[in-house]
């Protein structure tokens, strides 16, 4: 029986690829928006970021379908931006139009999607919950138009607004934990909240992140009761 010769290696190596062919479509055309989108007039600024917020906000993530295996992997590598710079860009094309990113600015929107995400409790899905000229932010003297607000005004009703929940909502032994270490640290400013065994931390302070994390690390929880 002739010996069979072994097969010369050719150099090139085929990986099987298990993704959908319509994610694949999906990520191609958001890809190509992406990459002809310019980077200065708001109507490509508005163009490219809403194809962002479809690659990363779409379940499962378009980006998968590029190779990127987290979002952290997609924008540092495809977008070359900072993560979360790039999803706020990314929030803001999803639920401003051209005309009002150019007349608002990103970072200004950016502070309205998340005041009225607080007034929400939670995420915006779909279209933003009111026109941008009938928004009404609390300031020291009353309301102002989001003409008259900035952005820092639209920060401080953030905050003011989750204070006030977070006041009102009761929370676990663990939760009232986190919170009572984050203020004896005078780490006021930061939101807990705990859903389904699950912390949540937002409105961390940069200049605060180190010192939270340490403190946080060092906590010791009451322990959970036991499902009744």
């Amino acid at each position: 029986m002739p010996k069979q010769g072994k097969k010369k290696p050719t150099g090139k190596v085929t990986v099987p690829t298990l993704v959908d062919r319509a994610l694949k479509a999906d990520w191609d055309s958001a890809r190509a928006i992406i990459a002809a989108a310019g980077h200065k007039e708001a109507v490509d600024f508005d163009r490219k970021w809403e194809a962002v917020a479809a690659v990363i906000f779409n379940e499962p993530p378009l980006y998968l379908a590029g190779g990127f295996a987290t979002e952290k992997d997609f924008f540092d590598k495809f977008m070359e931006i900072d993560p979360a710079q790039g999803k706020r860009y990314a929030r803001v094309a999803r639920f401003a139009s051209a005309a009002e990113i150019e007349l608002y600015k990103p970072a200004k929107l950016d502070a309205l999607v998340g005041y009225l995400e607080a007034k929400a409790g939670g995420p915006i899905h779909g279209k933003l919950p009111v026109s941008l000229d009938r928004v009404r932010v609390p300031v020291k003297d009353g309301t102002a138009s989001l003409d008259e607000a900035s952005r820092e005004d639209l920060r401080a009703a953030t905050r003011a607004l989750s204070k006030k929940k977070r006041r009102q909502t009761t929370l676990s032994a663990q939760g009232a934990a986190i919170v009572a270490a984050l203020e004896k640290a005078n780490l006021k400013g930061i939101e807990v909240s705990l859903s389904k065994g699950t912390v949540t931390l937002r409105a961390i302070p940069l200049s605060d992140f180190t010192r939270a994390a340490a403190i946080l690390a060092k906590l010791k929880l009451p322990p959970l009761k036991p499902p009744s």
